[in-house]
């Protein structure tokens, strides 16, 4: 964690994140182009993924310790390979959407890239601004 000049960062480097949805629904979306319907589970598995996390920081004193508060966290991700599974997702044009969205994971990923960043940011910050606004400093950054 890099902390200067009011603001906080680092880099998660991992060689695969997989993330699972229990229910995603489209009921008249579009996806690569595509006009897509269906509703189920959905399962993205990220390879060679580095995810950059910023935040606004401010140092501060409460009683005898020093606290650490983050605010406006925000990501920014690329991956080397992206994988895409969507249960019962239909689109009129094409027929196995699955593997449509495989062969064009790229293009995919590019129109995905905001809500990935989006979520990854709600999953990161949350938990991280927390334990620096409850924990002091001095036990986090040990000497």
């Amino acid at each position: 964690l890099d902390i200067k000049e009011g603001k906080a960062e680092f880099t998660l480097s991992l060689d695969r994140l997989e993330v699972e949805a229990l229910a995603y629904s489209f009921t008249s979306g579009m996806l690569l182009g595509l006009p897509v319907s269906g509703n189920g589970k959905f399962n993205m598995t990220m390879v060679g993924i580095t995810v950059n996390y910023s935040s606004d920081s401010k140092i501060y004193d409460k009683g005898d310790d020093t606290y650490l508060s983050l605010a406006n966290g925000r990501t920014s991700t690329d991956m080397e390979r992206g994988y895409y599974y969507f249960e019962n997702l239909q689109s009129p044009k094409e027929g196995d959407i699955n593997k449509y969205i495989d062969d064009h994971w790229e293009e995919f990923r590019i129109q995905m890239k905001p809500t990935i960043e989006f979520y990854l940011t709600k999953y990161i910050h949350t938990p991280v601004a927390k334990i620096f606004s409850e924990v002091p400093m001095d036990k986090i950054f040990l000497p």
